[in-house]
């Protein structure tokens, strides 16, 4: 099973926060290994883009001041992607958290499709309890 952290817009109607809900899995990015500089931009994170580009940038100039073998600034470079790979996930909820979206909690499921399916339903669930309980939720409009 796989963990995803569920991110909502802070919109106020439940349906719209629905349907722009974002889901991140838990755990290593391989995108972000490979594509590291694509990956941080298609999901515009851009204040962790310029810090990775100036970490990447620094450690390969440092390197390069001191004489450093090339196998050297490869493998340091590689670490940085590494250590980036294994934080992209963590850095991505962060960066929406910066553009207002709030954190709606985690779920385990087994892929994204379940991940969504659970969420569906555990919101309606809630939507339907509190009808019967006629209390004021996040199902709806405030007036």
């Amino acid at each position: 099973m796989r963990m995803y952290s569920v991110y909502f817009p802070s919109e106020e109607d439940m349906e719209t926060r629905l349907e722009k809900a974002v889901f991140i899995k838990e755990g290593f990015s391989w995108p972000a290994l490979f594509f590291s500089w694509v990956f941080l931009a298609l999901h515009r994170m851009w204040i962790v883009l310029v810090i990775f580009t100036a970490l990447t940038i620094t450690a390969a100039g440092l390197l390069r001041l001191f004489d450093a073998p090339s196998q050297i600034i490869t493998l340091t470079l590689a670490g940085l992607t590494l250590m980036l790979a294994f934080e992209a996930n963590a850095l991505r909820g962060w960066s929406l958290l910066r553009r207002g979206y709030e954190f709606g909690g985690k779920i385990s499921a087994a892929n994204l499709l379940q991940a969504e399916e659970k969420l569906y339903e555990n919101e309606f669930a809630a939507c339907e309890a509190a009808d019967q309980a006629r209390e004021p939720s996040l199902c709806e409009s405030p007036s």
